[in-house]
């Protein structure tokens, strides 16, 4: 091996000389050592020939950087890997529900999940959850399964149907794409069905399709992406009630959709944009709705009650909480592609439209509406028939109205509908592409902006209450739902100490015993005034006369069972014909008709037709009393002549 060294004398003997022995190369790195001797230092130092490091030094470190950059390349393909992961979890994964999967007791879940999923998949839906179990514990899936999924998404093929189709097809009972072409085109629709077959998301699906549908997406630039976390967003934001759920605002978008499109008012009542407000009231108009009238809102002090002042606290909850979805979620916010016009435009018909479906304003816009047609048509059939000679009939379309006489709603068949035993549609057909196709005159126009927003009001109210007038056995349905939720408020009623309201008292009879009066009081009024304005309506109002002939015949049998309820007793049926009024019934002050609602069985169905609608309180004499005139001239006409309308 051998040393280099160098020995220097720093004493005395460094006058003579200072370097006294050397190696023939300097030591590098050397030890020092300074020996003291008499007179005289010397320093000496030592150093190995080739140095301290041995000779492996270099090859180590270059071991240890190669080791280095290895690692980092590994952490870097980990974390973009992870990251990939992440990604998709979001794009599948709503934003709100990312967080819950962070916890050891859900990520547990997740592993179960991932155990099942083991089981064999025979659908793409099934394939996709397979893969999101997968992601959310962190592991990659198999890339079969990714390019799978890839080339059906690509292919546009529905994630409900079985892969193998043939194997499967005698076992599916229902078909998602059926069901939203029935909704799209027919009068009388099971949204339940639809319920079912989308496991749950009757409105998402719904909303989306007749938004796609009729080229909104792409007239406005939406982001099918964000309409469509939208649509689900507001769909959970629905609470879990009996009655005003996600699937009830479902049921009132798809009649508001065939009332839209029967009555041909997307011709010239809506443009676009007006028509994407509609969609967007009728998804929107129960949100976040908490099961109780606004009455009891008001009665117990609730903070909505309190916020809105008592006006209207449900409808103005169901917007306010909407539009803070758009506000605070931007990715969300499906009118950002609008101009500042647009977005105020379309904000402004949405709330108009919400908040009439306020039954307390109820009386005031069915009052204003036919005031505003009755005026439209007195002055058409005038300019029509003097056009014509003065030979124009007076039933003809602009004239007199509708050829829908209320004596016939009593009877059981006849010439005004043809309503069966057991409520079966009357009409001969349950689509409206016939209804339009076969329209002979051209669409209506509004009066003005007034009018349209008044028509638009109205056709939601109507759709609101559209179960009215589906399939009887849907209708009882939806019934049997209201009844359970007003018990349910009931039983807080009585909790809280306070009085139960009429029809809420789960020890009495509740809505689904009977229905007469409300249809008599308010579903048939404001049915007919629309289809007075817009015959294409027609088929609707049909399908309410047969409904409510089964009720009547409900009426008839309780009575006729129980013969200690005579008419005129306070033990009357909520659900007993009203008592006609005069016919200067229109001017009677407030005070005459309370009284007269005391003494007399139209107080009762007034209270049953009061709790069935979330608890309106009636707007004044005019408006009541108007629609006890008009159904009390219809029912003294005799069968082939109709009544000139009270207001």
């Amino acid at each position: 091996m051998g040393y280099l060294y160098r020995v220097e004398a720093l004493g005395l003997a460094a006058a003579s000389e200072a370097v006294v022995a050397a190696s023939h190369r300097p030591p590098k790195d050397p030890v020092n050592a300074i020996v003291e001797l008499p007179n005289n230092q010397w320093l000496v130092q030592v150093s190995p020939k080739d140095g301290w490091r041995p000779a492996y030094f270099g090859g180590l470190m270059a071991a240890v950087v190669v080791v280095a950059i290895t690692i980092a390349l590994l952490l870097f393909v980990a974390l973009i890997s992870r990251r990939k992961q992440q990604l998709l979890l979001h794009a599948l994964v709503p934003r709100d529900l990312l967080p819950d999967l962070t916890s050891a007791q859900n990520l547990q879940e997740a592993m179960s999940m991932n155990a099942a999923k083991r089981q064999e998949v025979d659908t793409p839906a099934a394939l996709l959850l397979a893969i999101l179990s997968d992601l959310m514990v962190h592991q990659m899936p198999p890339l079969e399964d990714l390019v799978l999924i890839r080339s059906l998404l690509i292919g546009q093929r529905d994630i409900y149907a079985p892969l193998n189709v043939w194997s499967h097809i005698h076992e599916a009972n229902l078909d998602v794409e059926l069901l939203l072409d029935q909704a799209h085109s027919r009068w009388q629709f099971n949204v339940w069905e639809l319920q079912d077959a989308s496991q749950g998301h009757a409105l998402s699906i719904l909303g989306f399709y007749l938004i796609q549908r009729a080229g909104l997406i792409t007239r406005f630039g939406l982001s099918p992406v964000s309409l469509a976390r939208l649509l689900r967003r507001v769909e959970a934001g629905y609470m879990d009630n009996p009655y005003h759920s996600a699937v009830h605002a479902a049921d009132v978008l798809q009649t508001m959709h065939v009332l839209i499109h029967a009555a041909q008012l997307h011709v010239h009542y809506l443009d676009p944009l007006g028509l994407l407000a509609a969609y967007f009231a009728a998804i929107i108009h129960d949100y976040a709705h908490p099961g109780l009238t606004g009455d009891f809102l008001i009665a117990t002090s609730h903070p909505l009650a309190l916020r809105y002042n008592d006006r209207s606290p449900l409808e103005n909850h169901h917007c306010a909480a909407a539009f803070e979805i758009l506000s605070r979620h931007p990715d969300l916010d499906i009118t950002a592609p609008l101009g500042q016009a647009d977005r105020a435009a379309f904000r402004k018909l949405v709330i108009e439209l919400v908040l009439a479906t306020d039954m307390k304003q109820h009386f005031a816009i069915l009052t204003h509406f036919n005031t505003i047609h009755h005026l439209s048509s007195n002055k058409n059939f005038a300019a029509i028939n003097s056009s014509s000679g003065g030979n124009m009939p007076k039933s003809a379309p602009g004239g007199r109205l509708a050829n829908v006489q209320f004596e016939l709603l009593a009877a059981e068949g006849g010439s005004g509908g043809g309503g069966t035993a057991g409520g079966a549609p009357v009409t001969s057909t349950n689509s409206i592409t016939a209804t339009i196709n076969a329209a002979p005159a051209e669409a209506p126009r509004p009066l003005d902006d007034a009018e349209r927003l008044l028509s638009l009001q109205v056709v939601l109210k109507v759709a609101d209450l559209g179960h009215l007038a589906e399939e009887l056995d849907v209708h009882k349905r939806w019934l049997s739902a209201l009844e359970e939720e007003f018990f349910l408020q009931g039983d807080q009623e009585r909790e809280r100490g306070l009085p139960i309201s009429p029809l809420f008292d789960r020890d009495k009879q509740g809505v689904s015993k009977s229905q007469v009066g409300f249809f008599e009081f308010v579903a048939l009024p404001m049915a007919h005034a629309l289809t007075s304005a817009f015959p294409g309506v027609q088929p609707m109002m049909d399908c309410l006369i047969s409904n409510y002939r089964h009720w009547r015949r409900v009426d008839r049998e309780a009575a006729a069972a129980s013969p200690r309820n005579q008419p005129g007793t306070a033990a009357a049926s909520t659900s007993t014909m009203m008592k006609a009024p005069t016919a200067g019934a229109a001017s009677v002050s407030r005070d005459a008709e309370a009284a007269e609602g005391r003494e007399s069985t139209a107080a009762a169905a007034a209270a049953a037709a009061t709790s069935q609608n979330n608890g309106y309180r009636r707007q004044g004499s005019s408006g009541l009393a108007g629609m006890r005139a008009l159904i009390a001239a219809r029912r003294s006409c005799g069968p082939n002549t109709t009544p000139a309308r009270k207001y």
